[in-house]
């Protein structure tokens, strides 16, 4: 059985290349996905929020967008499989 440790943290993992927007519009998601360098949604115009999926080149989720600190810095929460998978 995989050990599951979790960490909460300002600093993207290196391997946090994409977010995914969670915006919800008239009862759906937006569900688009983006380069972390992007900071708004090129679908519905939604800046990066809470709820929002942390994901890698190919698309494996991280974890996801807790809050954002008094600066305005994302808070990322991320979840690692201490077997070697993540």
């Amino acid at each position: 059985m995989p050990d599951i440790s979790e960490v909460t943290t300002s600093k993207a993992r290196n391997d946090h290349t994409h977010w995914r927007c969670m915006h919800e519009t008239d009862g759906n998601e937006c569900n688009t996905r983006l380069q972390m360098t992007q900071e708004h949604c090129t679908e519905c115009g939604s800046s990066r929020e809470e709820g929002s999926y942390a994901e890698t080149h190919d698309g494996y989720q991280l974890g996801t967008l807790e809050s954002f600190d008094p600066d305005g810095k994302a808070i990322w929460h991320y979840t690692f499989i201490k077997n070697g998978c993540s």
